[in-house]
């Protein structure tokens, strides 16, 4: 049977301090949770007459060329055609 590792209350605090002082890792959003998070203002834009393509070409300038790439578009487009179905 093995034997159970006692840990002193050093080690415990070390630990415990080591968590603490970890800082956030940068976390963004997939494509899809962008869509997800701006739906409102996509469904809104879709009102006013925008198609997929111009809302794609907004959101390349106001995030960044990953959306601009062909093999990018498939993922986006295909949320905001789940979106153009207003509730």
């Amino acid at each position: 049977m093995a034997k159970a590792v006692i840990y002193s209350d050093e080690d415990v605090l070390a630990a415990q301090q080591a968590l603490r002082n970890k800082t956030a890792r940068k976390v963004g959003k997939t494509r899809s949770q962008v869509a997800e998070f701006l739906a409102d203002d996509i469904r809104k834009v879709i009102e006013q007459g925008y198609s997929l393509k111009d809302i794609k070409n907004i959101l390349a300038e106001s995030l960044d060329s990953r959306f601009h790439r062909k093999s990018s578009f498939a993922p986006l487009s295909n949320g905001l055609h789940s979106l153009m179905r207003v509730e």
